[in-house]
């Protein structure tokens, strides 16, 4: 499992620790290994659309208060596709700790999520959410169902693989987006357990 080290904003499992320029609130100890950039590329169909392929930056940062902010930003060629942005928060209840996702993009679509961390182990992180309501303004394309899975491989080099499901336009829900990224080295840093015990 992921430790934490509150004075020195560290975490780590058996092998590598990773260290915080920032606080991280305690109720976002759980979220600890998706914060920083992440970079990559995916990919997208749908029955309205052609498929198309998309390079991916991401982020998730924190300022020490408890939440996580979110920015998405795709392109292709150089050219910029879609992005989006939004907020994560925790809310612990006596069944466990759920997650409120909430994004909103330029397409006119703004989208809250519930969702659940669905497995942690030494290995990988599982997040999955689903949306509970869906917003649009006049001139957006109607959006009814979302669903988001985001699975952290721990090890290192760090990667996310992601799967965005949409119910649209009369269609069924089905896959929209799948994306591999890696960690990028951001704000954190990674050392060895070793040499963490050498600096203290």
């Amino acid at each position: 499992d992921w430790c934490v080290v509150r004075s020195f904003g560290c975490f780590w499992n058996k092998r590598i620790i990773m260290c915080s320029r920032k606080p991280v609130a305690a109720e976002l100890d759980i979220l600890r290994p998706i914060l920083g950039t992440w970079k990559g590329q995916g990919k997208g169909t749908y029955p309205t659309i052609e498929p198309f392929e998309y390079n991916e930056e991401t982020s998730f940062s924190t300022n020490g208060k408890p939440f996580i902010s979110y920015q998405q930003k795709t392109s292709n060629k150089g050219n910029p596709m879609h992005t989006e942005t939004g907020y994560i928060r925790v809310r612990s209840g006596d069944d466990g700790d759920h997650l409120e996702f909430l994004v909103c993009d330029p397409t006119g679509i703004s989208s809250v999520f519930e969702g659940s961390v669905t497995s942690d182990t030494d290995q990988e992180l599982v997040i999955e959410f689903s949306s509970t309501n869906i917003t649009g303004t006049p001139s957006a394309k109607p959006v009814s169902a979302l669903q988001r899975k985001l699975t952290i491989t721990k090890s290192e080099p760090m990667g996310m693989k992601y799967q965005v499901n949409m119910k649209a336009m009369d269609q069924e829900l089905q896959e929209h987006l799948t994306a591999e990224l890696e960690k990028q080295p951001d704000n954190d840093f990674v050392i060895s357990g070793d040499k963490f015990k050498e600096l203290n």
